[in-house]
């Protein structure tokens, strides 16, 4: 895993330079997937030339999420098959990953909805940790929490989206194609869907 620093469009092809100093990774096309906002940073401060999209990109918004991921030293009370959606309170979703195959012992991830992860995204690890688990109480079924760890996604769930399901820039070999969940549709489905366009533009198919 490398993070990178710049997407720039050069002589015949994309050039992608990263933060661990290797040499620039080069393309004839790429696909950007991260949040709009990143996107946006990535194609601007390599000069790359986005015209009316960069209008249409810095217009998306999304709301935050304050996640927090506990292990426990006992089973949870989640119902099968192991997520729980919630319409009021400050807990969005909770999901006992082990019933969910994702962990070998019990652990639950739980997500806070916008409204109270903005409220309280700049808060201590400490005291997001004891109101969440404070709230999820009733589905732990008295088992002792082993660890904690909390995640803050400042751009987790866009509230607009792109009218189309990609983006597309041309570039000098190829193209440069912009996707995700903000793109067309929200949640897992329109992301999926937004790739299968973008998979499908890099192949030269309308998408």
């Amino acid at each position: 895993r490398t993070s990178v620093r710049t997407v720039t469009a050069e002589t015949g092809q994309w050039s992608v330079r990263t933060t661990d100093g290797v040499s620039p990774l080069v393309a004839a096309a790429v696909v950007c997937t991260p949040p709009a906002p990143r996107s946006l940073g990535l194609l601007s401060a390599g000069g790359v030339a986005l015209g009316r999209l960069a209008a249409a990109l810095e217009a998306l918004r999304f709301d935050p999420c304050l996640a927090l991921l506990a292990s426990f030293d006992g089973p949870l009370r989640l119902p099968a098959p192991g997520g729980v959606q919630l319409a009021e309170g400050p807990v969005t979703w909770l999901g006992d990953n082990h019933a969910k195959g994702a962990s070998a012992a019990p652990a639950l991830t739980v997500h806070a909805g916008a409204e109270w992860s903005a409220a309280h995204f700049d808060a201590a690890d400490a005291d997001i940790t004891a109101e969440l688990l404070a709230t999820v109480a009733g589905w732990t079924g008295g088992a002792h929490v082993l660890q904690t760890r909390v995640r803050r996604w400042r751009h987790s769930r866009p509230t607009g989206s792109y009218p189309q399901r990609c983006a597309v820039v041309d570039g000098p070999a190829g193209p440069l194609v912009l996707a995700g969940d903000a793109f067309g549709e929200a949640k897992v489905e329109g992301a999926v869907r937004s790739g299968l366009a973008a998979a499908a533009r890099i192949a030269g198919q309308e998408a």
